[in-house]
């Protein structure tokens, strides 16, 4: 594997593992009743998820001239947290967003990630449990139009909008809440720790020697399936390096601010020309992103962060770079002082882990801090990783995007036979993951900047 292309080494070492029958994972699933009982293979509890809505909607008119119009509304949304009747709802102890804040802070302090707090869950019904999010109860989404006809006095007025009733300005905004569907809670509850439990095996300590083969679709190696957790409540998280969904108790309704303005002027001939301007920004949309992805360690010393370091190492892979011309960087020399050889500076060795695993540069990052390949840094084991999880997606209320559209349109009006419309619009939507809301499966790739992922969305129509 040396030998090859760094980017293609993960391709080859994938088809290897296949051809030669390697079992290296399994995913082992438990369901249990409340009071902490393993439910026999095959049984399960049947939850039942509620929810209310309430809807009030007030709206006004006022001509306040006879070719000035204002018309303005005020939607009121109460959404009470969607709940299990029975009484079958697990939530984290901690605020998943906490516990993010709390590995953030310990990362910029230079701290180990062994010092955050360890994820315990809960039932509601119990002390400690409550609901999965807040109760949004400021959900105020207020609505105003104004439509006006200018009328011409003089002669130039009068050929600019022509004659009472030809010409009109309108213009609009309007706020919209998105209620939560039941598809949140349903994926959230499929791994709820504690009555439906998912543990996966830590595969790093397998090798080609000791990994089980492959010897009938129905044949499950029993060496690699995880036993299952005692049962009850609270309970803590295991350190099995899980991956696993979450949701964040403080997602937000999602909402949307319309807006729109046009001029539209009518001709003799049934013709009818109209410029407009519309936009929809959508803020506290809803995307996933995994809280528990290794860290941006900062090193106290030299003050540098780990992507710039890791970023140092990757353009030099990509470069070509001979590793006798890598250059020693203060990052790794400072945090990775165990790498040094008698020949190599820690930065030298680094380079050379990552080399194997570029593109995936968190692979390297793993053999450096989980399975200490060559040696670990000086904070010791899971300093950049979490010990519970190594993969929490938590569907967050921080996602937002921008529409802007300037739209024209030139029509002619069904007349002595024929008719023309013809229509074109100017456009550019940006936002961080081009996916509907009703859509969990949109994920931001770096929860440590986000802005990373900002960009033209892929369903942008410039023309």
């Amino acid at each position: 594997l040396a030998d090859l292309d760094p980017s293609f080494i993960i391709n080859v070492r994938d088809a290897l593992t296949a051809a030669m029958g390697l079992i290296t994972q399994s995913d082992a699933y438990y369901q249990y009743s409340k009071d902490g009982k393993l439910l026999p293979s095959g049984e399960f509890i049947r939850r039942q998820f509620n929810s209310n809505e309430y809807e009030l909607y007030v709206q006004d008119t006022w001509k306040l001239r006879r070719n000035l119009t204002v018309i303005a509304g005020l939607r009121y949304s109460l959404m009470p947290p969607i709940y299990e009747a029975n009484g079958y709802q697990v939530n984290s102890l901690q605020s998943l967003s906490g516990w993010f804040d709390e590995r953030v802070g310990y990362a910029r302090a230079g701290k180990s990630q062994d010092n955050v707090t360890p994820l315990s869950f809960t039932l509601k019904e119990l002390e400690g449990g409550r609901d999965l999010y807040s109760f949004n109860k400021k959900n105020f989404a207020p609505r105003v139009s104004v439509a006006w006809s200018p009328e011409g006095d003089g002669d130039w007025a009068r050929k600019i909008f022509g004659a009472p009733g030809k010409t009109s300005v309108r213009a609009g905004f309007g706020m919209y809440y998105d209620l939560f569907g039941s598809g949140l809670v349903t994926n959230f509850d499929r791994s709820a720790s504690g009555l439906t439990t998912n543990v996966t095996n830590p595969s790093a300590s397998l090798t080609i020697a000791n990994a089980p083969r492959y010897s009938g679709f129905s044949n499950v190696p029993s060496s690699i399936v995880i036993p299952a957790p005692a049962g009850g409540f609270p309970q803590q998280a295991p350190d099995l390096f899980a991956i696993l969904n979450g949701l964040d108790d403080r997602i937000q309704a999602p909402y949307t601010m319309n807006l729109n303005f046009s001029v539209s002027r009518e001709f003799s001939g049934s013709w009818l020309a109209q410029v407009a301007y519309v936009g929809r920004l959508s803020r506290r949309s809803l995307i996933s992103e995994d809280v528990a992805m290794p860290t941006n360690l900062v090193d106290p010393s030299s003050g540098i962060d780990y992507f710039t370091a890791a970023k140092y190492l990757a353009q030099n892979v990509r470069d070509g770079v001979d590793i006798a011309d890598v250059k020693a960087h203060p990052y790794w020399e400072n945090m990775f002082p165990d790498l040094r050889t008698g020949t190599e500076s820690a930065t030298q060795t680094a380079y050379d882990v990552y080399g194997w695993f570029l593109p995936d540069a968190t692979y390297g990052l793993y053999y450096l801090d989980v399975e200490c390949y060559p040696a670990c840094s000086k904070l010791g084991q899971y300093a950049f990783f979490n010990r519970q999880y190594s993969y929490l997606r938590a569907l967050r209320s921080i996602a937002n995007g921008n529409y802007h559209g300037g739209q024209f349109t030139l029509r002619k009006r069904f007349s002595n036979g024929d008719q023309i419309d013809f229509n074109y619009t100017l456009s550019k939507s940006i936002d961080l993951a081009s996916t509907a809301e009703r859509n969990t499966t949109g994920i931001i790739i770096n929860a440590f900047s986000r802005r990373q992922f900002r960009a033209v969305s892929d369903y942008d129509m410039t023309h």
